[in-house]
């Protein structure tokens, strides 16, 4: 995970096991690849299971999973110009990175 941006203000884990960055401009860079982020690929949010938006803060407490290990929060991403949800669940985030 060598492509860490300095203004990196979230680390995201999916269920897959591939880390994203999230930096000050709310582009997600993938941690497996060295490209420059070009501002077409950004972060809206975080929604549960039954759509509803979930806060950062409320995501900081660590409560990412359910017991049997799969993550409780979709991510919300626009790429392109296009809403998109990804199938791939998070199951943990950092603040500021790890």
């Amino acid at each position: 995970m060598s492509n860490k941006p300095k203004d990196c203000r979230y680390t995201i884990k999916t269920q897959s096991g591939r880390y994203y960055y999230i930096d000050s401009a709310n582009r997600i860079i993938r941690a497996d690849m060295e490209f420059s982020p070009s501002g077409q690929w950004t972060f809206i949010g975080l929604s549960d299971r039954y759509g509803r938006f979930i806060t950062m803060a409320h995501l900081d407490s660590g409560d990412t999973t359910y017991k049997n290990g799969k993550g409780k929060y979709w991510l919300h991403d626009r790429d392109h110009g296009t809403h998109r949800i990804w199938s791939d669940r998070i199951v943990r985030i950092w603040v500021g990175g790890n």
